[in-house]
């Protein structure tokens, strides 16, 4: 069997025959795993390096970065409050939800159930009167309120629409910032810190105040969309090769299904 280099990453050589899908982060995924050389999705090589040490400017500086930012300032770090408002999600019980309502909704449940770093399509809806909800904007950014664990509760989801009612016990963070990278972020690096802001033992609870508070590290704007949406793309993967392997179990049981005789046939 032909061997592919790993330099050390632990990733198997299958890797290869998924780097053409991930778009632009191939970038990352084959520096990771193969070293400075990888190809982009349209099969073109392209070096990649990890970010150089010589720099001299302030800020935090990643391993790696894409090409065009790898001389870039390094990330500002700053307080969440310094660049973002801080909302509450109101009501929406259970009871509330409606099949075919007119407002779609999120409730904090849903966060643990249905939803990762980025929601574009929004599974409840609500009747409850437009009084008595509050409505998200597009890149918003929600947390769950309350939760069973600390490191349960250190969950982020990106809105991707507007007018979408969001439910009590929700936290919600708006921002200029790019929503989809600050999701990804808080769900990665920064997870640990927000549980570590959070109170309580048998019911943990978060609140904009302890949010507020954590200290984060921001790239530039031009950079921020370039990271959300290579991680996106690997979730896209991901999510695609979920969706074959069920259709994989699916057939393989049809196939023992037919490749084996029946029990009421075996008894005859």
């Amino acid at each position: 069997m032909r061997q592919h280099p790993s330099h050390g990453s632990g990733l198997q050589p299958s890797i290869l025959c998924l780097v053409p899908h991930l778009g632009r982060c191939p970038r990352l995924v084959w520096q990771r795993a193969f070293g400075p050389g990888f190809f982009r999705a349209n099969g073109t090589s392209h070096s990649f390096a990890p970010t150089a040490q010589h720099h001299t400017s302030p800020g935090q500086r990643p391993g790696l970065r894409f090409p065009e930012f790898r001389d870039a300032a390094g990330w500002e770090q700053q307080r969440l409050c310094d660049v973002a408002s801080f909302f509450k999600g109101k009501g929406i019980s259970k009871a509330q939800i409606a099949t075919n309502g007119r407002h779609p909704c999120i409730r904090y449940g849903e966060l643990y159930t249905r939803y990762g770093e980025v929601i574009d399509e929004v599974f409840s809806r609500t009747d409850t009167a437009e009084a008595d909800l509050f409505f998200s904007r597009r890149n918003d950014i929600i947390i769950p309120g309350s939760g069973e664990t600390k490191l349960d509760i250190a969950k982020a989801s990106c809105v991707m629409h507007g007018d979408v009612a969001l439910g009590g016990d929700l936290n919600v963070i708006r921002t200029g910032h790019n929503g989809v990278f600050i999701s990804y972020y808080f769900n990665g690096p920064k997870k640990r810190d927000i549980a570590k802001v959070a109170q309580g033992d048998t019911v943990v609870h978060l609140y904009p105040s302890q949010l507020e508070k954590l200290a984060i590290a921001l790239p530039t704007p031009p950079e921020q969309p370039e990271i959300a949406e290579c991680l996106s793309s690997v979730d896209e993967l991901m999510a695609a090769q979920a969706r074959k392997l069920d259709a994989l179990k699916t057939h393989k049981k049809g196939l023992m299904q037919q490749l084996f005789p029946s029990p009421e046939e075996v008894e005859a």
